[in-house]
């Protein structure tokens, strides 16, 4: 879901008083949710549909590797994931 602006969108939920624009991508694999990728920024339209597609792939890709690897550590998962979104993050900022 892209939301190029949160202060206009009824379905956000203020956690950040920063945030101002977010895109959220669900790891999705044979039509289960394993989680959502979500990134947030402080500027408005921060998110192109290159970053939905980037971000899409990457959510995809992290939800096979996740299932094929048989992970049952959350908080394991969650930390390589959190690596994933950082080099995304990083690779986003020369877009």
């Amino acid at each position: 879901m892209l939301v190029p602006d949160v202060t206009v969108d009824p379905r956000y939920l203020l956690v950040n008083p920063e945030t101002r624009s977010e895109l959220a991508v669900p790891m999705l694999h044979k039509g289960k949710i394993l989680g959502v990728l979500d990134l947030e920024s402080a500027q408005l339209n921060a998110f192109t549909q290159d970053h939905v597609q980037t971000l899409s792939i990457l959510a995809a890709n992290l939800a096979v590797r996740w299932r094929m690897q048989g992970c049952t550590s959350r908080s394991h998962e969650m930390k390589r994931g959190s690596s994933a979104i950082c080099r995304l993050r990083n690779g986003f900022k020369g877009l």
